[in-house]
């Protein structure tokens, strides 16, 4: 191959999927040696380690198959679709995943890693279903991959490296920033010897309720207010959406203030949750998302510091409902038990939480600007021009 085209990945790559052992033998086929990944274990990364393995059993008696260490694989349903990961490890799959691994004479694994994940978005567009749409082997394997010379997959996948490297230290750095507010919050109220009285989260707030239900017109002459759409790592994505059925009175009951808490209710981020420190006007929130407003015996960098906690994990986690991604309501949410020191104290945490969130704004801009970065690269390299 001396000159670069777009080549099938069917063409150049060997593609499978596994499954998943019956539940029903749990004792014969899980527990063992083997590493088992599933779909949602697909985040962009190097996987090493699983949350569940099988046994010898499993791999002799099932449809599973080895995956060799180096191989990409690609989540083809459930709430991760579309994601890539990378095996550092042998390992299986379940069914969900579509393990390929790349013909060593004619590709990169570091190159299709990229490759893959610059493609998600294709590929996700191409998927059947609903909200969380399905796609299949064969579209994978009919996916197209720009494919240059060996040895300029090689030089190409180096410098994506080093920008989503940098993306990933500024990251792992807000990680480290938001634990040590966390640290500050265990310190000062987590010891259940300082005895501070435990109240329920309903006796703190003025109000706890779900969004707006309107829905949304791809266009229209009304005017367009904000609404949240996502909620990931202590930051919040705003959309201007028109909303076709909501009347006046909706839009005010929902309209969001400075001091609000808003966290999801269901879905991958239930529990995450963000802390409304400036909004637009006539902001209102989604109905997969619940408004805490704190009343005035709490304040309300104290109570998102709570949120962060693993009190507050604890609890989330034994009230939540559901199958594969399980959920929250309001009725369970008001039983939330959380400690309710002195407010001169509660302001002593509010200054630490100004000064690390001082620190992480410039952060976070730092990050979104490295994330161009690499997205320009990574545009750049998939058309033959980088």
């Amino acid at each position: 191959m001396s000159a670069a085209r777009f080549i099938k990945i069917s063409d150049f790559c060997q593609t499978g999927s596994g499954t998943t052992p019956s539940r029903q033998k749990e004792a014969r086929y899980y527990g063992g040696k083997i590493p088992w990944v599933k779909s949602g274990e697909l985040r962009e990364g190097e996987i090493t380690v699983t949350e569940e393995t099988v046994t010898e059993e499993a791999l002799k008696e099932t449809s599973l198959k080895l995956v060799p260490s180096g191989a990409l694989l690609v989540a083809m349903y459930g709430a991760t679709v579309g994601r890539v990961g990378r095996l550092g490890i042998e390992a299986t799959t379940n069914q969900a995943v579509c393990h390929v691994v790349p013909d060593p004479a004619l590709a990169d694994e570091r190159y299709m890693f990229h490759a893959l994940c610059a493609k998600a978005s294709e590929l996700v567009a191409k998927g059947v279903g609903g909200a969380q749409p399905n796609i299949s082997q064969g579209t994978i394997k009919d996916t197209q991959i720009y494919l240059p010379p060996l040895g300029e997959q090689q030089r190409i996948a180096a410098i994506l490296d080093q920008a989503d490297e940098l993306r990933r230290k500024r990251q792992r750095a807000i990680d480290r920033l938001n634990q040590l507010g966390q640290a500050i919050f265990h310190e000062m109220f987590g010891d259940p010897q300082l005895g501070y009285d435990n109240v329920r989260l309903e006796d703190v707030a003025s109000q706890i309720d779900y969004g707006l239900t309107a829905s949304a017109k791809e266009d229209g002459d009304g005017p367009k207010f904000l609404r949240i759409t996502d909620i990931q790592d202590g930051k919040v994505d705003w959309a201007t959406v028109p909303l076709c059925d909501a009347t006046t009175k909706q839009i005010a009951d929902n309209e969001l203030h400075v001091g609000d808490i808003v966290f999801a209710r269901t879905g991958a981020t239930t529990g995450k949750s963000f802390l409304i420190e400036s909004c637009p006007d006539k902001a209102v929130f989604a109905s997969y998302l619940i408004r805490v407003r704190p009343s005035k015996a709490v304040r309300p960098e104290y109570l998102f510091g709570f949120f962060q906690t693993t009190l507050y994990w604890n609890q989330i986690q034994s009230m939540a409902q559901g199958a594969a991604q399980p959920g929250v309501n309001s009725t369970k949410l008001k039983e939330l038990v959380l400690p309710l020191p002195p407010i001169e104290l509660q302001k002593k945490f509010c200054d630490a939480y100004r000064e690390i969130k001082n620190q992480l704004v410039p952060m976070y801009d730092e990050l979104a600007a490295y994330g161009r970065l690499f997205s320009s690269l990574q545009h750049r390299a998939f058309q033959g021009e980088l």
